[in-house]
């Protein structure tokens, strides 16, 4: 990834592994949202294609719900390792990227094409939720969650940005969803490039799982 004043993004090859054992979920609640960092509106599911869903349908890359009153922004500093928490709603598979760009162009697919700086399996990091309420764990009927460690980029100025989050391939048959936090950034070394990755864990052989 380029700095802001030199916007680029290299192509990642990602391979989707079909294992037919995942889509024996029948029935579960086919959403996620981020947590923690927290969802900047009251949505939960803003999911863009799929079908035979009950979930309503937005075009992303942010939803557009109403925002949450007395919304708590979150600052990091460039090359934090910081926790980001997701809703895992009795689902596995798919790969998630995520992506930070500007508040004025939290809507805009172009801007976090460009500014994604990491992909990754979406099911990795399984935990227990802190307390299972709607809140801290969704759906979920196991009582787990998701969490991943995730480094600041440090080519972005200080200043406010939306952290975008989306997951691909995961619902069977349920489109792609989005969700997005407002967080701050403050001090921290300043780079001119950051090179985006695309990670798995150690057993996956470079692979991530797909219940479609």
């Amino acid at each position: 990834m380029a700095s802001p004043r030199h916007w680029g993004a290299p192509a990642v090859a990602v391979v989707l592994v079909v294992a037919a054992a995942l889509t024996a979920n029948a029935g579960v609640d086919a959403h996620s949202s981020c947590i923690n960092p927290l969802e900047y509106t009251w949505s939960n599911a803003c999911r863009r294609g799929g079908v035979n869903g009950n979930i309503k349908w937005c075009s992303g890359p942010c939803p557009r719900d109403p925002v949450r009153k007395n919304y708590h922004i979150q600052t990091y500093r460039r090359g934090q390792w910081f926790p980001f928490d997701y809703y895992r709603n009795n689902h596995s598979g798919g790969f998630m990227r995520l992506s930070l760009v500007p508040m004025k162009h939290r809507f805009s697919h172009k801007a976090h094409d460009r500014n994604a700086f990491l992909w990754t399996c979406w099911d990795v990091g399984l935990r227990d939720c802190p307390r299972r309420t709607p809140h801290d764990c969704g759906t979920d009927r196991k009582g787990k969650r998701y969490r991943q460690w995730v480094r600041m980029p440090n080519v972005f100025p200080d200043g406010d940005y939306m952290l975008g989050y989306a997951w691909y391939g995961g619902g069977w048959r349920q489109g792609d969803y989005w969700s997005c936090a407002r967080i701050r950034i403050r001090g921290g070394k300043l780079d001119k490039w950051h090179q985006p990755a695309f990670k798995t864990s150690g057993s996956r052989g470079g692979r991530c799982y797909s219940s479609s």
